[in-house]
């Protein structure tokens, strides 16, 4: 009989009753060797949904913390401004300064934002690895602390009124790659 009702219970066999839940066990069954009626299946029943809550609350709490850590941390790298090395960014403001920054087509965020938002500046793991500043008025010399730019791969400065020699410190960018800059004697 105990069989059949444990089967209407949904549970397979009466030996499975005594298995799963060793709290429910204790705290429901401690004085019982057997579970004898439908009254003691009925208060195990209840104690098992009460403890699967509990552990459908704890994976959910737990599941919960884990989405709030990855979206914090992914939500990070969109918030937080990517920082650059300060040689760079000192390097850059010489360049804006030497260049006419003020004056030029397009000079957004310069001096002003985060150095990952300048106008054509690139940033990859907290160094400039390229400037592309094409056809936006850059008027003047291209400055000495350009050296500093030691990351630099890619300086693309064509169509703008650029004067004077190429300093010597561009000689220290041994990542540079491309180097149409537009000089006009």
């Amino acid at each position: 009989m105990l069989d059949a009702i444990a089967k209407q219970w949904g549970i397979v066999s009466y030996m499975n009753l005594l298995k799963p839940n060793k709290l429910c066990l204790r705290s429901k069954l401690k004085s019982h060797i057997l579970i004898r009626d439908s009254i003691d299946v009925w208060e195990y029943i209840n104690c098992r949904k009460e403890y699967s809550k509990e552990v459908v609350m704890k994976k959910f709490s737990v599941t919960v913390w884990i989405v709030f850590v990855v979206i914090l941390l992914n939500g990070v790298k969109h918030v937080l401004p990517a920082q650059v090395f300060e040689q760079d960014s000192l390097a850059l403001v010489a360049f804006y300064e030497s260049t006419n920054g003020a004056e030029w087509d397009n000079n957004t965020n310069w001096l002003s934002g985060p150095v990952s938002s300048w106008h054509g500046i690139t940033i990859q793991e907290n160094r400039v690895i390229d400037i592309t500043l094409n056809w936006n008025n850059l008027k003047g010399s291209i400055p000495p602390e350009i050296g500093a730019l030691s990351s630099l791969r890619e300086l693309t400065l064509y169509g703008n009124e650029l004067s004077g020699e190429i300093p010597p410190e561009i000689g220290n960018l041994l990542n540079l790659t491309y180097e149409p800059v537009g000089l006009v004697s």
